[in-house]
């Protein structure tokens, strides 16, 4: 993959989260799995935007950033409610 360095790092760390996420509702009993997972990525997707805006990063930048992170986060939790 041809990535500039901040873009790298930014699927780094929403692999990272997401890895966390997953393993946090994975503790949960079953029944109650995709909606903690949905709940927690939503969490997850509105700091995201908070980082975005207190970072001043574009919404259309040239690299991938936080903002991205944050749509990428509410749909996995749009997603997880969706399936639950």
């Amino acid at each position: 993959m041809n990535l500039d360095l901040a873009s790298r790092r930014q699927i780094w760390r929403f692999a990272i989260l997401l890895g966390f996420l997953t393993l946090s509702s994975l503790a949960m009993p079953a029944e109650h799995r995709l909606p903690t997972l949905a709940q927690m990525a939503f969490l997850a997707a509105g700091i995201e935007a908070g980082l975005a805006c207190l970072k001043r990063d574009r919404l259309n930048g040239a690299s991938l950033n936080h903002w991205d992170a944050a749509a990428g986060l509410a749909g996995i939790s749009s997603l997880a409610l969706g399936v639950s």
